[in-house]
Parts: C-alpha cells; sequence; structure tokens
C-alpha cells in the first residue's frame, strides 16, 4: 500500500458506477442540491454502516469529484478519520 497523506485524498479523483451517477444526480435534485458532492457525502456517511463492501462490480464510469470538493477542507480530517476506523474499513486494510 502507498502513503497516505490527507494532501493525496484532496488532490484524488474518486468515481463511482455509471448507475450510481445517475442515482445521484436523481436525488440532488429531488433534495434541492446545487452540487453533486453533497449527495456522494450522504452516500458516504450512509455506507459507513454497512456490514460489508459492497458486492457487485463498479465500473467507475461516473464522473469524478475531487477530493478537494467531496470532502472539504475544513472537513477532511473528520472524514478521513471516519473512514479508516469504519469497522468494514478496519477489518480489510488493518495497516491503517
Amino acid at each position: 500500500m502507498s502513503d497516505f497523506s490527507l494532501e493525496s485524498v484532496l488532490i484524488s479523483n474518486f468515481q463511482t458506477s455509471g448507475e450510481a451517477d445517475k442515482i445521484s444526480d436523481e436525488l440532488k435534485s429531488k433534495l434541492g442540491f446545487t452540487v453533486r458532492y453533497r449527495v456522494a457525502r450522504l452516500a458516504i456517511g450512509r455506507s459507513l454502516g454497512e456490514p460489508t463492501f459492497p458486492t457487485q462490480n463498479i465500473d467507475s464510469s461516473g464522473r469524478p469529484l475531487k477530493g478537494e470538493l467531496l470532502f472539504g477542507l475544513e472537513e477532511l480530517p473528520l472524514w478521513v478519520a471516519l473512514i479508516v476506523n469504519c469497522p468494514v474499513y478496519t477489518r480489510h486494510f488493518p495497516a491503517y
């Protein structure tokens, strides 16, 4: 596993499946959001409560979101702490 830093998260692109991208657009519209990253944050937060990783094949054909937008500059340490301390994550990546 490569070195991890908050800076690398900020400059990384995060993508989901094309299907999830379409669902995100629908939710964005229904919730009255003006930006996609708000729906993505809700999805990440919801996924932290799931007991397993998704089993379907993710095609990564969705539009990318920069880490800076997805997690926010001020909220980034909180998001990273939540993700790396999530039980599913720690079972699969115990080094972190």
